[in-house]
């Protein structure tokens, strides 16, 4: 009898469900649910579209960046809290964050999070780091899956 992987290691729950992972050292923490390499190709293909190119002089397949930073929002970031004024500073240092936030910090709405996603490049690469990578959810101490991950 052969033993399956697939039977052994269950990324099931942690796609549907994923874990809390707090960002960096702010209070601002996110619920993200794993994103294997299959699931990426298949976002990538999902949000593909074909665009003429000039250069080449032909059509060619492109990912849609407006597609894309929406779908992959909305399959990875599950929920969050404590979005503060304070967060938004470190995120965006050199832009001067204007605006009241609500108490309990911005709420996790579809349009916040393509927007944030979309908007800092720090959070981008930060959550595709985090999404990807299987040790981020293994770490019961995330301290320990920061440094692993080099953060």
């Amino acid at each position: 009898m052969t033993t399956k992987l697939s039977g052994i290691v269950n990324l099931k729950k942690l796609k549907e469900e994923g874990v809390w992972v707090p960002f960096y050292k702010e209070p601002f923490q996110l619920k993200v649910a794993f994103l294997d390499p299959q699931s990426w190709r298949k976002l990538i293909k999902e949000t593909s579209v074909m665009r003429y190119n000039p250069i080449l002089g032909r059509k060619e397949e492109s990912v849609d960046d407006e597609s894309f930073s929406q779908a992959f929002a909305h399959k990875v970031i599950l929920d969050w809290n404590g979005l503060t004024k304070e967060v938004l500073q470190v995120l965006f240092p050199q832009t001067a964050v204007e605006g009241d936030v609500p108490d309990g910090g911005v709420p996790c709405t579809v349009d916040n999070k393509v927007w944030l996603l979309q908007s800092s490049s720090t959070f981008d690469r930060w959550l595709t780091d985090v999404a990807t990578n299987a040790q981020s959810y293994a770490q019961t101490d995330k301290k320990e899956a920061y440094d692993n991950l080099g953060i």
